[in-house]
């Protein structure tokens, strides 16, 4: 009777070892998922819901789309005051604050002048 209990509680322990070990590999993968961008508006097109910005950081370009859930967060610019701005409320020469998902896939868009710019989604 013995060895059966100790069976059991030896499978349950290396059950949550195991599963914890699982919980803790896909928290710390969900965190790298997401970046921020910050940066002045260069272009917004309301119809395609898009704004295109050039990142304070880096020398990049993104091309970002905000669906109806994304959310961005407008620092400098005529609707800095809203907490859940719609692209609508954004105009060009705003700064930018988007918590974008990232992409690995590497898509670009091809701009005027040769320029490439990051396809990324607010989130």
């Amino acid at each position: 009777m013995k060895s059966g209990l100790a069976k059991i509680v030896l499978t349950a322990i290396l059950t949550m070892a195991i599963g914890s070990a699982a919980i803790a590999t896909a928290s710390n993968s969900h965190s790298r998922k997401y970046f921020t961008i910050e940066g002045k508006v260069l272009q917004v097109d309301t119809k395609a819901q898009t704004i295109l910005v050039a990142d304070n950081q880096s020398d990049k370009l993104y091309l970002v789309s905000v669906p109806v859930e994304g959310s961005f967060k407008i620092t400098s610019g005529l609707y800095r005051l809203y907490d859940s701005p719609d692209v609508e409320h954004v105009f060009k020469n705003d700064v930018v604050k988007v918590r974008c998902l990232a992409n690995d896939s590497g898509r670009y868009a091809r701009l005027e002048g040769d320029r490439d710019a990051v396809i990324v989604v607010a989130n």
